[in-house]
């Protein structure tokens, strides 16, 4: 089993957002939306377009490969088509990766497709195509894309999870029937990632994880990069409370707790 570890979103990078464009946009729904981090916020494509394309472009040219749709409303018969390169990838020349049309094995109910590519490729234009003629709604819609060079750990890991529960279930009361009302949440998966002894590769790779993502910023974990069901063992996941690393001369070890991001 290879894992990997996306946490630096190339299409978020804060000192300079990523364009995102789109062939065809619904009312209210501008491609700007791919790249906020609230899952609500999606664009979606004209009523009644099934096929049409997304496009990242990046401030500069960097190593990709990592590509994922998260929380999409496409099935698993759905197609895509993702191309990768610098400048106009109009030209062949200049495209540094095709994955041509295939199944996007989307898997229900988190809406979520993965491109893992075996080696990273060099490239400031992602585009995806997309075509999903009987989607259940009137539109394609895609919340978020993912965009990233994944650290892929070396040696010695291990990949814990269990149910967890984070209540933040609320409950309060009608000022005027006195009648009480139930908020309630879902329960969330809980991950525990150990690093058992570090090379000093994985152990710069952790330190970056933990300056960039903190308790608070999200990674994408794919728990299997052979897997035959890459979405089902890819997931969004949010660090909870602080990593804990001991750090010394001879071997480094760190856990990291984390849970899914629904």
């Amino acid at each position: 089993m290879t894992a990997r570890i996306g946490f630096d979103n190339l299409a978020r990078r804060p000192e300079a957002m990523a364009l995102a464009y789109a062939g065809s946009t619904g009312t209210n729904a501008p491609p700007s939306r791919l790249l906020t981090p609230d899952l609500t916020e999606c664009w979606r494509s004209a009523p009644g377009v099934f096929a049409t394309w997304i496009e990242i472009r990046l401030p500069e040219p960097g190593e990709i490969d990592t590509v994922a749709l998260v929380g999409t409303n496409l099935r698993p018969t759905a197609s895509g088509r993702l191309r990768i390169g610098v400048g106009d990838i109009a030209d062949p020349d200049n495209t540094t990766h095709d994955s041509g049309d295939r199944a996007l094995g989307v898997v229900d109910p988190w809406g979520l497709a993965v491109w893992c590519l075996d080696m990273p490729v060099l490239g400031d234009v992602i585009r995806i195509d997309l075509e999903d003629l009987g989607v259940d709604e009137n539109a394609l819609e895609v919340p978020r894309v993912w965009v990233t060079k994944a650290w892929r750990p070396d040696r010695w890991y291990d990949f814990g999870y269990q149910q967890t529960v984070s209540d933040l279930s609320q409950v309060s009361r009608s000022r005027y029937s006195g009648a009480v009302f139930s908020d309630e949440r879902p329960i969330v998966r809980g991950y525990r990632l150990d690093f058992k002894v570090m090379s000093e590769a994985d152990r710069n790779e952790a330190r970056r994880l933990h300056r960039l993502c903190g308790s608070s910023r999200e990674m994408l974990l794919c728990l299997d990069e052979q897997s035959p069901a890459l979405g089902e063992d890819t997931l969004l996941v949010m660090p909870t409370g602080q990593p804990i690393a001991h750090d010394n001369p001879r071997s480094w070890s760190w856990t990291l707790e984390c849970e899914e991001r629904l």
